[in-house]
C-alpha cells in the first residue's frame, strides 16, 4: 500500500470515528434536555394543582364565613 492511501484511510477513519462520537455526544445532550422539559412539566403540573388546592380551600373559607356574615355589595361603592 503506498504512503497516499494509508494516509487516506487514516484520515477516513479518524473522520469517521469523530463523527461517531459527535452524534453520540449530541444524543446525550438532546436525551438530557428532553428529561429536564418532562420534569419541569411535572413541576408545572405540582404548582397549578396546588393553587387549585388553595383556590378551593378559600372558596370553602369563604363559603363557611359567608353563612356567619352574609356579604352584601353596595353599587354605590362604599364599603
Amino acid at each position: 500500500m503506498s504512503s497516499t492511501s494509508k494516509a487516506c484511510i487514516l484520515g477516513a477513519s479518524t473522520f469517521s470515528i469523530f463523527m461517531v462520537y459527535i452524534v453520540h455526544s449530541n444524543q446525550i445532550a438532546e436525551k438530557q434536555r428532553m428529561s429536564a422539559g418532562v420534569e419541569k412539566d411535572q413541576e408545572r403540573k405540582r404548582m397549578k394543582q396546588s393553587r387549585f388546592d388553595d383556590l378551593n380551600k378559600q372558596r370553602a373559607l369563604y363559603d363557611f364565613y359567608e353563612k356567619d356574615q352574609p356579604i352584601t355589595k353596595n353599587s354605590d361603592g362604599s364599603s
